[in-house]
């Protein structure tokens, strides 16, 4: 069991200026996480293996403190910035921000959040420049700090808008950006339409990352094709690992895959329609997108393999792959009463089977930095989510995809208290490595109290009863508890 200790909450005031909006905040946040199933790793000996226990358990405390704010210099042009500290944890004998050594966020990332400048002009025409929060297709491609740029024009009923984004919390953009293209239309005050799409590139840790749940058993069954044809190649007299038995050729063997590695890139692009409505006491919105692109797999061989290494590369071609995949998320609450809402929603979103067969076309959907708000649970969401980094990822659990239909509830006994309910029962878009696709169920709280104007405190929990998709390992529960405090 990890325990990570509470830290004193530091927090500043805020800094108004003419012209002007700034807010502190600050956040004591504690979070508890039992018995998540956790998947194991493909054995170097070549079969596919895949092991579901629960993770390990951990009680997190923390706190976090930021200050935010905009500020008009002239008219239509502004500028806007956000600081703050992360999740700010005690872990062995130091001092841990979002889940890493505080010295190594404050490097990459400088505490900055957002920065940025905006112009307003005449006609309806906005651009921003910098840093900010970005959301795309209702948060299933994007929702994370990005730095980059946009240029939108809206009039009366029509809008568009086109930028460029690199998602992430680091100060300095890596990688390829994510371009965006936007197109939307609202034909009352009351019904808004979008369509879109968006482009990018991932190489290097984030290709590996996507792709490893499709290939990385077909990539064990390779390497020992590959040992087999270098010991085929190799002269008459020279010793057959092979067609040895015994110790020493399984060493010898486990070696020589222990020696393979891959190098992926996964260009992909999305295009999709989102909308909202509000109709008689009933809100409706959803997404609904497809994505396609290509990919590449390369086998790689380090230095200590010089002989297996040289051979793949005079040998082996790279791996060329097709993407196409497709994610829907719709969502409706009815207006019951003053003190009560209820509704539904639904998520599915394409997943890509694990098997020995090479891959020629990968089905799940891939995203830069995703924020899947139902469920939370089995895709690492929680009370510090939001203040984390957000890799790109393919959706499901080892990117087998979701399907998702669920029910929710908002409560609001008195105007200062809001609880929300959630339940779902949760399938994987194709099937698990133990023959079932049912995750289970899941049904998530969360409660917020804001007693005075400066103050909220919120509890978030979830419980995960699990289904044939994993052999053990659950329920899986976890709670929080966050205490903000903001500035005038």
């Amino acid at each position: 069991m990890r325990s990570l200790w509470l830290l004193a909450l530091v927090w500043g005031g805020a800094c108004p200026a003419a012209e002007g909006v700034g807010q502190a905040w600050g956040l004591v946040l504690g979070e508890v996480e039992r018995d998540r199933p956790a998947a194991g790793t493909v054995s170097a000996a070549g079969a596919s293996v895949e092991r579901f226990a629960p993770g390990d358990d951990a009680e997190r405390l923390g706190v976090a403190a930021g200050l935010v704010g905009e500020l008009e210099l002239w008219p239509g042009w502004s500028v806007f910035g956000a600081v703050d500290t992360g999740v700010l944890t005690w872990r062995d004998g130091a001092v841990w921000s979002s889940g890493r050594p505080i010295g190594d966020e404050a490097a990459e990332t400088w505490m900055v959040r957002a920065a940025g400048v905006r112009w307003l002009g005449e006609g309806g025409v906005e651009a921003v420049v910098g840093k900010q929060r970005v959301r795309m297709a209702r948060g299933l491609l994007l929702d994370a700090y990005a730095l980059g740029g946009e240029l939108a024009v809206e009039g009366a009923s029509m809008a568009l808008s086109a930028g460029a984004w690199w998602p992430g919390r680091a100060a300095v953009p890596d990688g390829w950006p994510v371009v965006r293209l936007e197109v939307g239309w609202r034909p009352d005050p009351f019904v808004e339409l979008r369509g879109f799409w968006a482009a990018t590139r991932f190489e290097g840790a984030a290709g590996r990352r996507l792709v490893r749940p499709g290939i990385e058993s077909g990539l064990v069954q390779r390497l020992e094709a590959l040992a087999d044809a270098f010991e085929a190649a190799r002269p008459r007299g020279s010793v057959d690992l092979r067609a040895q038995r015994g110790s020493r050729a399984a060493e010898a063997l486990d070696r020589l895959i222990e020696c393979g590695g891959y190098d992926a890139t996964v260009t992909p692009w999305w295009a999709g329609v989102e909308g909202e409505a509000l109709l008689d006491g009933h809100t409706l919105s959803g997404v609904a997108l497809v994505g396609s692109g290509r990919g590449g797999v390369t086998l790689t061989v380090d230095d200590a393999c010089p002989r297996l290494r040289d051979f793949v590369e005079q040998a082996v071609e790279p791996r060329r792959f097709e993407l196409w995949a497709a994610g829907a998320q719709a969502s409706w609450r009815m207006y019951v009463a003053d003190w009560l809402y209820v509704g539904a929603f639904g998520l599915a979103v394409s997943g890509h089977a694990a098997s020995m067969a090479p891959l020629e076309t990968y089905t799940a959907l891939v995203a830069p930095a995703p924020f899947v708000a139902r469920p939370t649970l089995l895709f690492d969401g929680g009370v510090a989510a939001a203040l984390a980094e957000r890799p790109a990822v393919a959706y499901g659990y080892a990117g087998r995809g979701v399907l998702a239909p669920g029910a929710t509830a908002l409560w609001v006994p008195v105007e200062s208290v809001e609880v929300d309910a959630m339940w779902s029962p949760l399938w994987s878009a194709v099937e698990g490595p133990h023959g079932g696709s049912f995750y289970g169920h899941e049904v998530d709280g969360r409660a917020r109290w804001q007693p005075a104007d400066a103050l909220v405190v919120r509890v978030d929990g979830g419980v995960l009863w699990t289904g044939d998709f994993f052999p053990s390992g659950g329920p899986w529960w976890r709670v929080g508890l966050s205490v903000e405090v903001e500035g005038p």
